[in-house]
């Protein structure tokens, strides 16, 4: 997660989706649950790993970036960043650093062309 500024490494954030009905200690991101039946959103990691049900997905981030008020909406609104829908599995691949990349392809070719745009672009 970027913002264009130091990312914060003062705690743990725990990314997972929850099948079935949320339990106590996680909050949802979404208020529709996709067709998997299941709901994405956020684990207290201060609970113990045992008052969670079985996940069907998990990710740690170390850290995270922020923004302020109203600042995500104008970058959005100055098409700062892509905005794309993701699939139910995008946030659990098992090949994060490749994720952008993977999720370009799968856009229009206005967008996809983008997908092998370097890490680095004055690497170009």
């Amino acid at each position: 997660l970027f913002a264009g500024g130091p990312v914060g490494r003062n705690h743990a954030i725990a990314l997972a989706r929850v099948p079935g009905r949320p339990p106590e200690g996680f909050t949802p991101l979404d208020a529709s649950r996709p067709a998997t039946g299941a709901a994405l959103g956020l684990l207290d990691l201060t609970r113990e790993p045992a008052a969670y049900p079985p996940l069907d997905g998990l990710r740690l981030f170390d850290g995270h970036a922020g923004w302020s008020p109203g600042q995500l909406e104008a970058e959005v609104a100055n098409d700062a960043w892509f905005v794309v829908t993701a699939r139910p599995r995008d946030p659990f691949t098992p090949d994060p650093a490749a994720l952008w990349a993977a999720v370009l392809r799968r856009q229009p070719l206005d967008l996809a062309i983008f997908h092998n745009f370097p890490d680095e672009v004055t690497q170009n």
